[in-house]
């Protein structure tokens, strides 16, 4: 008799692992992390948890047992992370309800979108220099010139990443094998 794994069919799902001591630990800091950055705390543990959670994709139950966290936090914070991109909403056929996956194709949109706004920035600032007296302005210089060469320098550093991100997780996934 042939298995699942035979017959490429979908195997059954694993349940979600409880977080370790040590991963609450790690999602707590994503939490901080993102409240310090100006978002909720909310976001940041559900961010941390979809990138380090087994299995990777999470319903909202699971989502809540795992970190202990409001219905009402946990449908406002998710909603914001898909809105980001950062989390993809799925439903497959047949379910009634949606699970959550980090979405790991959508950083290189996400820090186009980052980069967008420091070219906005760069441009405000180079107008703002036009103003008169503004020329010997050294916030606005000392400000104008990191803008300038973020603006120059993020997108190809964006680049690179997109060429050789895949091929250093393919390898670094083959050395775990």
């Amino acid at each position: 008799m042939k298995s699942d794994a035979d017959t490429g069919a979908d195997s059954v799902p694993t349940a979600p692992s409880a977080p370790s001591e040590e991963m609450r630990a790690l999602v707590e800091e994503y939490g901080l992390l993102m409240e310090r950055l100006g978002h909720s705390r909310a976001e940041g543990r559900l961010l941390g948890w979809l990138l380090l959670c087994e299995p990777p994709e999470q319903s909202m139950m699971d989502i809540s047992r795992a970190l202990n966290i409001s219905k009402g936090a946990l449908s406002v914070g998710l909603r914001r992370l898909v809105d980001h991109g950062l989390v993809e909403r799925r439903r497959k056929p047949g379910e009634r309800h949606d699970s959550f996956r980090f979405d790991a194709a959508s950083i290189g949109g996400l820090m186009e979108n980052v980069f967008a706004g420091m070219a906005l920035m760069e441009r405000l600032l180079a107008r703002s220099r036009e103003l008169p007296g503004q020329q010997k302005n050294e916030r606005l210089l000392t400000m104008h010139a990191l803008y300038a060469r973020l603006t120059e320098e993020m997108p190809v550093l964006l680049e690179r990443w997109r060429t050789d991100v895949r091929r250093e997780i393919q390898a670094d996934l083959k050395q775990e094998d």
